[in-house]
């Protein structure tokens, strides 16, 4: 119901009081009065009771007409207090309604958050895993590599030339003994039958030095040869290191060694 249609009805009930039925029952005295007179013997008293039966008739259809406006109005009230019933229901309901889907979507969200959190975790704690794994892999590689270096150190001059020719084989090169004066050279020779690199290597308990490098240098040169490979297990003087700088030369310690024993065939 509209608010002008309850103000109406609130001026309706205020202006229409609920019919008196002892007024009915006054103006149906006064109308049995009246007929009583009518069937009177006397011309006076039927012309009085005419009159008493007009006034009673006219009594009670105006009660009669308040009766059925008020019964009106208590219709119309009902029927507004139904429509107001029904809109706080139905208001009610939509509030319930609206309240369910924010909680619905609060749950969503709530979800989302947990699932978006429980996915970082998970990436973190993969990820957390690996560099464990990773770490754990370096860790154990170095100590392969630590114990692998004692092992080349611990070696004779011919077990390191066993070594070394076992190791250029893998990586694809086959090692040919040279016929200089060291005995530790060789030729690499390629699948092609190309010599593409030379190989000294230095007694295991000597430093290599400058004059190494630069005989190395001058064998490769005369070999036609692409590199050189210059091994000592005890290392490098600074001034091999400085002077191989600009020469197609590797210089090979023990680690180096170390890393090419320990490598995938091929690698």
């Amino acid at each position: 119901m509209t608010r002008r249609e309850s103000r109406f009805l609130q001026l309706l009930g205020r202006a229409t009081a609920p019919p008196d039925v002892r007024r009915a029952c006054l103006w149906a005295a006064v109308f049995m009065l009246g007929l009583a007179a009518r069937l009177g013997g006397s011309a006076v008293g039927r012309g009085l009771g005419w009159a008493a039966m007009s006034l009673g008739i006219v009594g009670l259809a105006g009660w009669l007409w308040k009766a059925w406006r008020f019964w009106q109005e208590q219709q119309a009230v009902e029927a507004a207090r139904a429509r107001r019933a029904a809109l706080r229901a139905s208001r009610r309901e939509r509030d319930a309604r609206e309240r369910a889907r924010r909680q619905a979507r609060r749950a969503a969200k709530a979800a989302a958050v947990a699932r978006l959190a429980e996915a970082r975790a998970q990436q973190q704690s993969a990820a957390q895993q690996q560099a464990r794994q990773e770490a754990a892999r370096r860790a154990a590689w170095e100590t392969a590599i630590e114990a692998e270096v004692a092992r080349l150190q611990t070696l004779s001059d011919d077990e390191l030339a066993a070594e070394v020719e076992a190791l250029f084989a893998r990586r694809g090169l086959r090692p040919v003994r040279a016929d200089t004066e060291a005995p530790g050279d060789w030729q690499l020779v390629a699948e092609t039958g190309e010599t593409v690199a030379v190989a000294r290597c230095v007694p295991v308990r000597r430093v290599a030095g400058a004059v190494d490098v630069r005989e190395l240098e001058a064998w490769r040169q005369a070999a036609g040869a692409q590199c050189a490979y210059l091994i000592a297990l005890a290392g490098f003087t600074p001034a091999a290191v400085e002077r191989v700088r600009d020469l197609p030369m590797k210089l090979v310690e023990a680690h180096l060694l170390a890393h090419w024993r320990l490598a995938p065939a091929g690698g």
